[in-house]
């Protein structure tokens, strides 16, 4: 049986930011954030299935929130095909990433607890957390939420240099759309290859580039002919 939480946890800033979210329409929005608390209430957190864990049909969700089966059937394909929520391989389920994501971060902290732990080790890893420059104008709230969920960074790019967690690829292709993402991972990718050059935080390179790339694109005064 599921454990009972208080609460879900919910980001403003992500809501309210989040790109392939904010082009929705707002009914479409109201359905997800119905669909999110579902999720949440499953008998696998995050993810919509019945209480024997088998994934729940587009009628059956229909039917959950209550609304007419041709507007719902097309916010859902909205839904999936904008990428907010995602369908899993193995059994066609759809769920939430950032529920299943942030449950299986709380349940190994939960298991990490039982098992004892050193509190002098975990303090040092909250002081060894990367602040910020408040004045940099890159979405801080992206890379807070990266150091929140600590997941293991991936290599990308044709020489393996680039190293980013799966939020913050995400979040690079929603920003900035597929092919910028890739361009700017083949660029910092290539960088390093030729230069040896050494970064701490590889997402914060690409958005500074992008950043300067804008300023430096913005239209000048033409020249008088």
């Amino acid at each position: 049986m599921q454990e009972k939480l208080p609460h879900m946890q919910i980001y403003t800033g992500d809501w309210l930011k989040d790109p392939p979210l904010r082009t929705l329409e707002p009914d479409i929005r109201g359905l997800y954030f119905d669909l999110l608390c579902y999720a949440w209430e499953c008998s696998e957190r995050g993810v919509l299935v019945n209480n024997n864990g088998k994934p729940l049909t587009e009628k059956q969700i229909i039917r959950m929130v209550g609304l007419d089966n041709q507007n719902t059937g097309n916010w859902l394909t909205t839904l999936l095909t904008s990428g907010v929520l995602s369908v899993r391989e193995s059994d066609g389920a759809i769920y939430s990433r950032r529920i299943v994501r942030d449950e299986e971060k709380r349940l190994t902290k939960k298991n990490n607890g039982k098992k004892g732990g050193n509190p002098v080790l975990l303090n040092q890893v909250v002081n060894q957390e990367v602040i910020l420059n408040p004045d940099n104008d890159i979405d801080n709230d992206i890379d807070n939420d990266i150091k929140d969920n600590k997941e293991v960074k991936k290599k990308y790019g044709e020489y393996s240099h680039v190293l980013l967690t799966d939020l913050q690829h995400e979040k690079l292709v929603a920003d900035f759309g597929r092919k910028k993402a890739e361009q700017l991972i083949k660029r910092l990718d290539e960088y390093i290859q030729m230069k040896g050059a050494k970064y701490k935080d590889h997402n914060l390179v690409m958005r500074n580039w992008e950043r300067k790339d804008s300023e430096s694109s913005v239209d000048k005064p033409m020249r008088e002919l």
